[in-house]
């Protein structure tokens, strides 16, 4: 057996990474659809209206006219992070992360398409990840006990000192449901007495509905009270407006058992749909595979500790093994640098096996090497979906000068990783489902 070079290591890492993306692509979830083949099967007797909401909206929406018998009787709008084409549908870009005038746009238009639907009408709801910012408008205090309303801002403030803090999915989700007047099962309100079938494609641990999009057509299980108790335990201070809406009824959302909910059907795409794809890709190419979790979430560093550690210990015995694991990590922000969870994961990962008190590998140690990509293509701030690491890769930042600790600590994971021309760049994938990390202990098989 010839050794391959830590170049194969690398394409091997990026060929079983597109291979999950490619699994996880609209086109080919919605042809596995029980959900969609039983619609296809027996139209409704009224309208069949389309909602496309999220950083998958477009694939989907555009997947289901595909496959739709007659896609001249559909209409609807698909909301989306970028511009795009999906006919028959129109098609409004919220904004995102950040909810700002797009996503106010976007949910006037949602409004508009879905008044007057009757009971013979049937709304297909195509829910992914993003939709929770690309959908937004705050809750009206005209509607609500007299406030004056929840000012924009004021909502971002809040959500974007949660997420500097590293709050986990649940937690965000947690607030948005409170703040927004289509999150929280709103939206499945706005749409009765019609028909919804709803079908989700999960970007988070567990694959809870309710927290894909914040959950427009599902229950909201949390309360006001859950939403003052994550505030509290983030140290975040409300302002006077926000903190007024959380102590008003008339501001809690809808819960199980609402008849809004009766006549939703629901499947859902589970967000380690990329796994089966990628471990096939690694097993051809002679390794044994481990999975380390496919709903893991929590601090990117802790993560990498615990996969650098297991990686480390697999390398000790000489093994072959390909470690592969899904969820959402969270990073908090230390520092004006650029990309997200998934690059930090990388760096913290590559420290982690090149720290003097661990047990590096040695000559004659298996090599070690890794991805991480959020499967959207973009990894937090950067313009890249994740990076890559290489056994060479703390000597060659070495040779270049960077000091990868202080990138770390100033939260440029990002710039760390394209200054070695490292960062794994995508652009928008037209999916969203969870995280990607493949770790390669020792070299493929030639």
């Amino acid at each position: 057996m010839v050794p391959l070079t830590p170049l194969t290591q690398r394409a091997l890492l990026l060929r079983a990474a597109h291979a999950g993306l490619a699994a996880a692509h609209p086109v080919v979830l919605l042809r596995n659809s029980a959900l969609i083949a039983g619609l296809c099967k027996v139209p409704p007797k009224g309208r069949t209206l389309v909602l496309g909401i999220g950083k998958a909206a477009g694939a989907m929406a555009r997947a289901l006219a595909e496959l739709w018998p007659d896609p001249e009787t559909l209409t609807g709008l698909v909301v989306a992070r970028e511009p795009q084409v999906a006919p028959p549908f129109a098609v409004i870009v919220g904004d995102h992360p950040n909810p700002g005038a797009g996503s106010a746009a976007a949910a006037a238009a949602v409004d508009a398409l879905c008044a007057g639907l009757g009971r013979d009408d049937l709304v297909i709801a195509l829910v992914s990840g993003g939709g929770s910012a690309l959908l937004f408008d705050p809750l009206p205090g005209r509607l609500l006990g007299g406030h004056a309303g929840l000012p924009l801002a004021d909502c971002n403030a809040v959500l974007a000192a949660l997420m500097a803090a590293g709050a986990a999915i649940a937690d965000l989700n947690t607030v948005r449901r409170h703040l927004s007047r289509h999150a929280g099962g709103r939206l499945a309100v706005r749409c009765a007495p019609a028909q919804v079938a709803l079908l989700v494609l999960s970007d988070v641990p567990g694959d809870d509905p309710a927290l894909v999009a914040s959950g427009p057509f599902s229950p909201d299980p949390s309360r006001l009270a859950d939403v003052r108790e994550v505030l509290d335990r983030f140290g975040i201070v409300p302002s006077k407006v926000l903190a007024a809406a959380l102590d008003d009824p008339a501001f809690e959302t809808p819960k199980p058992g609402d008849a809004a909910f009766a006549r939703v059907r629901s499947e859902g795409i589970a967000a380690a749909v990329w796994m089966p794809a990628v471990r096939a890709e690694l097993l051809a190419a002679g390794y044994a595979v481990q999975s380390l979790g496919d709903h893991l979430d929590g601090d990117a560093r802790a993560m990498a500790r615990n996969h650098a550690h297991a990686a480390l210990a697999a390398a000790r015995q000489g093994k072959r093994v390909a470690l592969i694991s899904g969820g959402e990590a969270t990073t908090q922000l230390r520092g004006p640098g650029s990309g997200g969870a998934n690059s930090e994961f990388a760096l913290a990962f590559a420290l982690e096996l090149g720290a003097p008190e661990s047990s590096t590998t040695k000559p004659g140690q298996a090599a070690i090497a890794a991805l991480a990509i959020d499967t959207d293509g973009i990894d937090g701030s950067a313009a890249a979906a994740g990076a890559l690491v290489l056994p060479d890769t703390l000597a060659r930042a070495a040779t270049l000068g960077l000091d990868p600790e202080a990138f770390l600590a100033r939260s440029d994971s990002g710039g760390f990783f394209a200054a070695l021309e490292d960062a794994v760049v995508t652009g928008p994938t037209q999916t969203n489902v969870n995280d990607c990390r493949i770790i390669l202990i020792g070299n493929p098989r030639a």
